[in-house]
């Protein structure tokens, strides 16, 4: 995985939504100057970042906030088991919420069941095309939010969604507002 993959991950989960171009380029250099890790990036966004506090309020249950990053990283609920381990963790203070995004991260790319393969395609795909959303130079969030909504854990979708990807011009200017809505109904 590339540092863009990985961060492109981490937008996912924590926002539900692609990389916007200027966050990803700081985060980026932000990790290839050494000055913070994935982990401080995640404890970051975590405590510091006003999108988290809006999307996760300190008035958000453990169980809701379980759930929306399951409905981030899968595009499903958690299943009785995995939400009654991760809220004993997280309510006993073993884990953290950036940790625990992490941990969901990784156990999606490390479960080798027929659903965590699928997951695992999922946050795959997602991750190119969070990827691909910020090389074209997109800083719009909403449409970040809804480019994700296109992918899915198959191929086809994934190449739908980079094709309509492909058609934005790279130049800013060009990227009308006009040119963007329409981006966005097609999507």
């Amino acid at each position: 995985m590339s540092v863009q993959s990985d961060l492109a991950e981490l937008y996912t989960a924590f926002y539900n939504r692609a990389p916007d171009a200027d966050g990803l380029a700081y985060w980026v250099s932000e990790l290839n100057s050494g000055n913070m890790t994935l982990e401080s990036i995640a404890r970051n966004w975590e405590d510091a970042q006003p999108e988290t506090q809006e999307k996760y309020p300190d008035s958000l249950s453990t169980e809701d906030f379980i759930e929306a990053v399951y409905g981030n990283v899968f595009s499903r609920s958690s299943d009785a088991e995995g939400a009654a381990y991760w809220k004993a963790g997280l309510e006993d203070g073993i884990l953290s919420r950036h940790s625990f995004i992490a941990a969901v991260l990784n156990g999606a790319k490390a479960n080798t069941s027929t659903q965590g393969l699928a997951d695992a395609t999922l946050v795959n795909n997602k991750a190119q095309v969070g990827v691909a959303f910020a090389e074209k130079g997109l800083n719009d969030t909403a449409l970040a939010a809804k480019v994700l909504t296109s992918v899915s854990a198959n191929t086809d979708t994934l190449t739908a969604t980079l094709d309509l990807i492909k058609l934005i011009p790279a130049s800013t200017t060009a990227q009308t507002p006009a040119l963007l809505a329409l981006v966005s109904a097609t999507l």
